[in-house]
């Protein structure tokens, strides 16, 4: 009976996408500080490496926003109706 119980909860496609999208995040997390690091370690002007930085760092969570996105395409389609 246990075992059902296992199952059903391994089952829930609610648990897939929450372990997706923390797979997501760390995964994206982790780019961003290597290619931060990578680049910003070449660069000697202050004002460019604070620039690099945020760009950076902007472009990986719009990254991160399309990810999640397409993780919950199916649950967000009354998001569109409403936009």
């Amino acid at each position: 009976m246990p075992e059902q119980g296992l199952t059903a909860f391994l089952d829930n496609p609610w648990l897939l996408k929450g372990v997706k999208s923390v797979v997501a995040v760390i995964g994206t997390w982790l780019a961003i500080a290597v290619v931060s690091r990578a680049l910003v370690g070449r660069i000697s002007d202050n004002e460019s490496r604070y620039r690099v930085r945020k760009f950076v760092s902007a472009t990986g969570y719009l990254v991160l926003a399309v990810i999640l996105m397409s993780i919950f395409a199916t649950d967000l389609g009354g998001l569109k109706v409403a936009l």
